[in-house]
């Protein structure tokens, strides 16, 4: 059933009544559906009414019949998530005209809550009334509910009621009438609060000091200042609970003219462990000029456990003096009290932070201390932090060092390439490797040639990893990709130093080109052999798809089976990246990969790859292999994916072979599988 909502929504400023516009079957039919309503059902009459109710809003009279239709979806069998559904808008508007409906909702233990949900905010007055007359009638957790429904409406009609319903028998009933003579807190309420306080009722105790706090706080809102801190003041004693001791003393603080100032000083000078963190607490939102200052000189008072919670009230307010007192601490012998410090200045510090961060930081043993000190020296804002820890690292030893270059690399510190450039000849290995790093994430491409040059004259085979890294990522930089490795070949051909030229094979392998290529090929042939392996290992691992072909062709001629194996897997390893070369040139190389395997480890390879990335004509190739007893399982399941990635391609083909496939499957799955692809097919 579909209900043209916007169609009754045009038609109500037409008519000349409330009457005649929401008289129509329409709204009676939405009101049926709506009693009908389950959860879980159509939501569409749900929706119209809920359109109706914001189109009227401003239109009380048209809102009269939608209101009866509403309150007789209260009445009869209607459904119990239909009626809740009606008392949440007559909630909104409903008049003294639905209150007999909700008096009848009252009245039952099973739809008391809803019509509570109604009343609660219901607009007219006499509901109220409704409430009170209910009472007479209703017992347990039904009267509660009513009564929790006055305190919310604050009646104050009922201030008498409801101070001897306290008396009532049932716990539950008792409680909901304190607390709703608190929450109507007018002053009989306050009075009959008092009264009953006298009483001495072991039972309702808890009760009546939250619904005494609760008057506090009504107290404190009118402007009150001293009456509410008399008030809150009996709540602070010894003798009360825990909970009830500490948030009367908040609200004590906040009632004081300097904001607590001088009850936070005597309570952090006393013995009261209940109420000192508290008092901490309240350091955070003080005002006065000079309190970060005054209240930092106490720090030296506290114990370690209330020393943290100053800290984070310091770090609270984060103002300078804050911030000098929280640094203050990085070095304090409690090390919970200096971890909370350094990690409070991660979001607190400044470039004046870094010394004494930087300090933790470099200590020879690495400790979680340390590692918070180098989290939080990440974390500090500003160009200013970047450039004193800069200076930081110029001066730490050199295991100390290699952790700020590592701060510096999180933090995008450009400024600290020249730092880097310097570090990387620096005669300590971990420093040199860390800065090559550093200098791989940091330096442009302007900064190339240097890198390169450097990696020309490396004679350290320990850092020649990062210093290729760092040269490979500044050249993948440049934005023309065939002009990534001219800097290399530059100083490729220029060296005739073996290690250099073998570390640059690396980096033109990453960067590749054609004339990259042209080179390492050139080198497979050099007379030295370390030249003629490293050079071997780079086309291995070449990074430009469109190379395979003569990378094949040169493990074709390759003069022992170790290279030979090594450039055929490099080419499978191409075959399988994403790239443009046309596909029948990409099958054709994988028909020469698996010509030029010669061992099953690498036919597998290249069946793996075929069945990975599916090409028309494939099929052509795998099927032979069905008669290799070695390799017909693999072939088998190369048949069966390939299939199902294109069944259109090779359609005759794939009818021949699925069903030889299907019988060499050792799995029923793929049994299974290529017997339904076989039906497909046919």
């Amino acid at each position: 059933m579909k209900i043209h909502t916007f169609g009754i929504l045009w038609m109500l400023p037409l008519m000349a009544t409330a009457q005649s516009a929401l008289a129509q079957p329409d709204l009676a039919k939405i009101a049926a559906d709506v009693a009908r309503y389950e959860s879980g059902g159509d939501m569409e009459p749900l929706r119209a009414i809920d359109d109706l109710v914001r189109a009227t809003r401003d239109m009380p009279d048209l809102r009269k019949p939608l209101e009866s239709a509403l309150a007789s979806v209260l009445k009869g069998d209607s459904t119990f998530e239909g009626k809740r559904f009606a008392c949440q808008n007559l909630g909104i508007i409903g008049s003294e005209e639905s209150l007999p409906a909700l008096a009848g909702l009252l009245a039952r233990d099973e739809t008391v809550g809803i019509a509570c949900l109604a009343l609660g905010s219901y607009p007219s007055a006499k509901a109220n009334s409704a409430l009170r007359d209910a009472l007479a009638t209703r017992k347990g957790t039904a009267r509660a509910q009513i009564i929790n429904t006055l305190g919310d409406r604050r009646d104050a009609s009922s201030v008498e009621l409801l101070a001897g319903l306290s008396h009532d028998a049932d716990p539950a009933v008792a409680e909901a009438a304190v607390a709703a003579l608190a929450k109507i807190g007018d002053a009989p309420a306050r009075a009959a609060i008092a009264s009953l306080r006298r009483e001495n009722a072991p039972a309702l105790a808890s009760a009546f000091t939250e619904a005494s706090l609760r008057i506090a706080d009504q107290i404190a809102a009118t402007g009150d200042r001293a009456a509410a801190a008399t008030a809150y003041e009996e709540f602070c004693q010894p003798s009360q609970p825990t909970h009830l001791r500490r948030a009367a003393f908040a609200a004590l603080l906040r009632t004081d003219a300097d904001g607590g100032e001088k009850r936070i000083l005597a309570a952090i000078h006393g013995q009261d462990a209940t109420l000192k963190p508290i008092a901490i607490a309240g350091v955070a939102s003080l005002k006065s000029g000079g309190t970060s200052e005054k209240f930092a000189a106490e720090i030296v008072n506290l114990d370690p456990v209330m020393q943290v919670l100053m800290i984070g009230a310091m770090a609270a307010r984060g103002d300078d003096g804050a911030r000098r007192a929280i640094t203050s601490e990085v070095q304090n012998a409690n090390q919970s009290v200096a971890m909370a410090a350094i990690r409070a200045l991660g979001a607190l510090g400044d470039a004046t932070s870094v010394p004494a961060l930087a300090k933790v930081a470099t200590r020879r043993e690495e400790s979680e201390l340390t590692g918070a000190a180098l989290a939080s020296l990440q974390q500090l804002k500003g160009t200013a932090a970047s450039e004193a820890i800069l200076a930081a690292a110029k001066e730490a030893p050199p295991e100390a060092r290699v952790r700020l270059m590592g701060v510096l690399l999180a933090r995008q510190t450009t400024q600290a390439v020249p730092f880097l450039i310097e570090q990387a000849s620096h005669e300590d290995a971990k420093v040199a490797a860390a800065a090559f790093r550093g200098l791989g994430k940091l330096s442009e491409p302007k900064q190339l040639p240097a890198l390169v040059e450097m990696l020309a004259n490396l004679r350290r085979p320990e850092i020649e990893k990062d210093a290729c890294g760092a040269v490979v990522q500044v050249a993948r930089r440049i934005a023309d990709p065939a002009r990534r490795s001219d800097e290399i070949l530059v100083a490729y051909r220029k060296t005739d130093a073996a290690t250099a030229r073998c570390a640059m094979l690396g980096a033109l392998a990453e960067t590749a080109g054609p004339q990259a290529l042209d080179a390492a090929l050139a080198a497979t042939e050099d007379r030295d052999q370390k030249i003629r392996d490293a050079a071997t290992r780079a086309l291995a691992n070449w990074s430009d798809p469109s190379a395979t072909p003569r990378i094949l062709a040169k493990a074709d001629s390759a003069p022992d089976t170790t290279s030979r194996i090594l450039l055929l897997r490099g080419c499978i390893r191409l075959l399988g990246l994403p790239g443009d070369r046309p596909k029948n040139e990409m099958l054709a190389d994988y028909a020469t990969a698996l010509r030029l395997a010669t061992r099953p480890e690498e036919k597998r390879m290249v069946i793996a790859a075929l069945a990975a990335t599916p090409l028309p004509g494939s099929l052509g190739i795998v099927a032979p292999l069905l008669d290799d007893a070695a390799l017909q399982a693999d072939a088998a399941h190369a048949i069966v994916r390939i299939v199902k990635a294109n069944p259109a391609a090779d359609r005759e083909q794939a009818k021949a072979i699925l069903p030889k496939a299907a019988a060499i499957a050792k799995d029923p799955a793929q049994q299974r599988e290529a017997s339904e692809l076989l039906k497909k097919l046919k």
